[in-house]
């Protein structure tokens, strides 16, 4: 009592202490001026664990026992303890014990000792004036605290422990060192520093702490995603269900009310460890089925293109005989024709259109040839990848009119293939870039840039240009056979699929990045010739 009475009296207020005898009953009464009691609490103030001041912002230890065990000790001697108080006026707790009318007690015959007991109340003022001449609290000796990992069992689990009563935290830390690697801390504050500094994989966390709480502790942690994994069990008095639920809001996963017995912490710290051990394994095993269904949907797209460039490939190369004999047919009839046709300037336009769409089926039978009839690995040869983009350039020159091409080709120069239909594939994809920055040619001045690198032990091709680029939703389908974001007419929507299906059969890949209105890229690669691999 005298103890309390200290420590919630502030300086220049008074304690006082009385005895008196009232009928058949010895009465004491500790009397201060300090802070008080509210009066919500003082039905409850001699319950164990229970602590008057139980804010974020209490400034005192305590474990909430003093009280409990003044009164236990009170009701042994068949006595009663009891309490008044206003707040910001002051407390007064009453002992009343009955008078003692016996005799004297017998001396211990069988005693040899002369020397008399040690008096605790004397051995107490005593410590209490050694503490005053040195300058110290009177309430408590020196005791060495110790917040470093007591020593752990090998390939032990880390547990913080975050009390500010240091008896408590030597308990739990007594209790657990055998099977975890224990870590101290007396503050919250304190708490989260240690638990961002030596990862955890469990806390217990007292509720009531100074300064920073429990809650306020336990929302800090769950903020920290480094610290999503640890598990936090609350260590508290108050199991009403508004606390449970803030707590479980702040990120609590389990509650441990006082008192507890050391197998219940022990029980309830292993099933939240094996719970936080199956909930990594589970997500783990996500994570990978997930990598696992993208590869799975990859190879399935994959396969979807394989399957159609083959089919269409042997469509192709079915119809081609058919179509290329006629088509030479009427272009040599053609020919003869326009040689008979003299001044007869309407047979001459006439002729003129027939020319112009034989020569449109003539290009088709000339891409349906090339998808039909890629060349394959066996039948490529080494070749210098410049002689190839020179060799686009020439044949591009005319439709280009006079538009310049960066070329930044800092790489090895001889790949293995076919120089003749990577010309092809640099031919497309320069007509195409060609298109995409006429359109644009009003708003910036018009770019197309080659670049080859090496890179992974492979010949990595771009061509670049900042036209009006694709649109995301066409993407997906832009290396399908006769696809084409051309108008009717302008195009047979089999270069990029030509392309792509001369890159495949390199043992290569091709792709394309674009950004709408800004740039559109497509990469491939090619294996290297042997000297330069």
């Amino acid at each position: 009592l005298l103890s309390n009475a200290v420590k919630f009296t502030p300086a220049g207020g008074s304690i006082t202490v009385r005895w008196m005898r009232e009928g058949d009953a010895v009465r004491i009464d500790v009397e201060d001026t300090g802070v008080g009691i509210p009066a919500r609490e003082l039905p409850r103030v001699f319950d164990r664990f229970r602590q008057v001041d139980g804010s974020s912002t209490r400034k005192h230890q305590g474990t909430g026992l003093g009280l409990a065990l003044a009164k236990e000790l009170v009701e042994q001697h068949e006595g009663t303890l009891g309490v008044q108080s206003t707040e910001d006026v002051g407390t007064t707790f009453t002992i009343e014990l009955p008078v003692h009318e016996g005799p004297a007690a017998e001396p211990d015959q069988e005693s040899h000792t002369t020397e008399p007991a040690p008096d605790p109340i004397t051995e107490a003022s005593r410590e209490a004036e050694r503490a005053v001449q040195l300058g110290t609290d009177a309430a408590a000796e020196p005791e060495p605290e110790s917040d470093a990992p007591t020593e752990p069992a090998e390939g032990a689990k880390r547990i913080l422990v975050v009390d500010d009563e240091p008896d408590m935290r030597r308990f739990l830390a007594s209790i657990l060192t055998e099977e975890y690697r224990v870590i101290q801390a007396a503050d919250g504050e304190t708490g989260v520093e240690a638990a961002r500094e030596h990862r955890p994989d469990a806390i217990l966390l007292d509720m009531m702490l100074p300064g920073m709480d429990g809650l306020d502790v336990c929302r800090a942690l769950r903020r920290d995603e480094t610290l999503r994994d640890v598990r936090i069990l609350l260590l508290t008095a108050r199991m009403d269900e508004g606390t449970k639920i803030e707590a479980l809001s702040r990120g609590a996963d389990d509650f441990l009310t006082k008192p507890f017995s050391s197998i219940e912490v022990r029980t309830r710290l292993e099933n939240l460890l094996r719970t936080a051990a199956l909930q990594r394994d589970l997500r783990d095993r996500n994570h990978e089925l997930e990598q696992t269904l993208a590869e799975l949907r990859e190879t399935e797209s994959r396969l979807i293109q394989s399957e159609k460039m083959n089919a269409l490939g042997s469509l192709a190369a079915g119809l081609l005989h058919e179509i290329n004999n006629p088509l030479n047919y009427t272009l040599t009839a053609l020919q003869f024709a326009r040689q008979s046709a003299g001044d007869d300037e309407d047979l001459k336009e006439t002729l003129g259109d027939i020319d112009e769409g034989m020569q449109r089926i003539r290009d088709i039978v000339s891409d349906l040839r090339a998808f039909a009839y890629p060349e394959r690995a066996e039948q490529q040869q080494p070749f210098d990848v410049n002689d190839a983009v020179e060799t686009a350039m020439r044949f591009t020159a005319r439709s280009r009119n006079g538009l310049l091409v960066e070329r930044d080709l800092n790489a090895p120069p001889r790949a293995l293939g076919s120089r003749s239909h990577i010309t092809q594939v640099l031919v497309n994809l320069l007509s195409n870039a060609q298109r995409a920055v006429e359109q644009v040619k009003d708003q910036r001045t018009p770019r197309i840039r080659i670049h080859a690198e090496r890179r992974d032990g492979r010949l990595v091709v771009a061509v670049r240009d900042n036209g009006v680029g694709i649109d995301p939703e066409v993407r997906p389908r832009i290396f399908d056979p006769f696809f084409t974001t051309r108008e009717v007419g302008e195009g047979t929507g089999l270069g990029l699929s030509i392309c792509h299906t001369i890159i495949k059969n390199h043992g290569g890949s091709i792709d394309l990045q674009s950004e709408t209105g800004r740039w559109t890229e497509v990469t491939f690669d090619l294996p290297l010739a042997e000297t330069e691999a």
